[in-house]
């Protein structure tokens, strides 16, 4: 088996940032890497090809830029569902924005401790911040004040023929995203990722894991956490 390191995952797509590297892979078409989301109603996984779901991503982008976000906004992802949330993820990162995934747990918090979370975070990030909630069939995945002024995204009906086509270029040193820190021992903090940041540590995990082209890879960890979003998603996605 042929493994992908370090060196390899960049020269095999040309790109030392998420941005340029997605706008490869769409570039070169369908392939055989298939990405899949467990859905808890028909206690089933809905998988389909990668290709696709960056299509979706892109088109996703096209919505937050139709919004009003801009380059280097920061984008609150608050959507429950993992295929939304991070969907909204990578849409944010190809419209040149800097997302974090803020924990957006209904089952476990009320929705007057869901949105006090997500205004202290937005309080904390300033101007030029947005925010994304989860929509199924049209209707809001959780129950937010509306001054918070929420852009919806219903991943069920993006179109990937409203695709820009055109994700926003970055360099090595610009923020990828922002990793919220637990807060287990006081008030979260914000972490700061560039893209340097995310190949260096995916093409470690490729090479002192041993991934392979044909391995599949399973996780039931939140993508509000690191290693949910960057040693599972992320990593099958850029590799």
């Amino acid at each position: 088996m042929q493994y992908l390191n370090g060196p390899g995952l960049v020269e095999r797509w040309g790109a030392g940032d998420l941005s340029s590297l997605v706008a490869r892979r769409l570039e070169a078409g369908p392939d055989h890497s298939r990405i899949g989301f467990y859905d808890r109603k028909t206690d089933r996984i809905d998988e389909r090809s990668q290709f696709d779901f960056l299509r979706r991503a892109d088109a996703a982008a096209s919505l937050l830029i139709d919004a009003g976000v801009e380059p280097r906004d920061r984008v609150i992802v608050a959507c429950p569902a993992p295929e939304a949330a991070l969907t909204a993820y990578v849409a944010a990162v190809l419209a040149g924005a800097i997302p974090i995934i803020q924990a957006a747990r209904p089952a476990f918090d009320d929705s007057a401790t869901l949105a006090a979370g997500i205004a202290d975070l937005r309080g904390r990030l300033g101007d030029g911040t947005h925010l994304v909630v989860q929509h199924n069939d049209g209707r809001a995945a959780l129950s937010l004040p509306d001054d918070l002024d929420p852009i919806g995204l219903d991943v069920g009906r993006l179109d990937p023929a409203t695709a820009t086509g055109a994700p926003v270029p970055a360099r090595g040193h610009d923020i990828v995203h922002l990793q919220s820190t637990s807060g287990s021992t006081g008030a979260g903090r914000l972490a700061v990722i560039t893209h340097a940041n995310l190949f260096a540590n995916v093409a470690s995990l490729l090479d002192r894991m041993d991934y392979g082209h044909d391995d599949r890879m399973v996780s039931w960890l939140p993508l509000f956490h690191d290693m949910g979003l960057v040693s599972k998603c992320l990593l099958s996605l850029m590799a």
